[in-house]
C-alpha cells in the first residue's frame, strides 16, 4: 500500500520595505487514510536591510492535522514554532457543518514563550490565549 504524499516547494525573493527577502519554503504532506491528514512546514526568512547594516534571519517549523470525524463533524490543529520570536503557536479548530452554508466553529488560540527570560521582567509563560465560538451561515437572496 502507497500511501498519497505531496511537497510543495516555494521561493519568495525580493524588496522589502527599503531591504532585501528571501525566504524558501517547503510544505510536505501525506494523507495517512481518507479521513486523516498531516503536513508540515518549514519556511526560512532572511532578510538585509543595507542602508542600516541590519539582518534578520528567522526558522518556522510547523505542523498542521486534520481529522475528518464524520461528514459533519472535523478536528484541525497548526501548531508551529517561530525563532525570531522565540514562541509556540497554537490554533486548534472543532468544526460542525450541520447542512451546506452553515458551519459552527469552537477556536482554540494559544501564544507560548520558549525563552521567558529574554527581557526583565521574565516574560509569562503564556502571552495570548483565547478561545472562540464562530457561527456562519450563507444567506439565499
Amino acid at each position: 500500500m502507497t500511501l498519497p504524499y505531496r511537497a510543495n516547494l516555494s521561493l519568495s525573493t525580493g524588496q522589502y520595505y527599503d531591504g532585501f527577502n528571501f525566504s524558501p519554503k517547503i510544505e510536505p504532506s501525506i494523507n495517512i487514510s481518507a479521513s486523516v491528514e498531516l503536513a508540515g512546514i518549514y519556511r526560512y526568512d532572511f532578510v538585509r536591510f543595507n542602508l542600516r547594516d541590519q539582518q534578520l534571519s528567522n526558522h518556522i517549523i510547523g505542523i498542521r492535522g486534520l481529522y475528518m470525524i464524520s461528514t459533519k463533524f472535523s478536528l484541525s490543529a497548526f501548531i508551529q514554532y517561530n525563532t525570531a520570536i522565540e514562541k509556540v503557536l497554537s490554533n486548534i479548530r472543532f468544526r460542525y457543518n450541520p447542512k451546506e452554508g452553515t458551519d459552527l466553529y469552537i477556536v482554540f488560540n494559544e501564544g507560548r514563550n520558549t525563552y521567558l527570560e529574554r527581557t526583565v521582567p521574565g516574560l509569562p509563560d503564556y502571552d495570548a490565549r483565547s478561545v472562540m465560538l464562530k457561527f456562519t451561515y450563507t444567506f439565499d437572496l
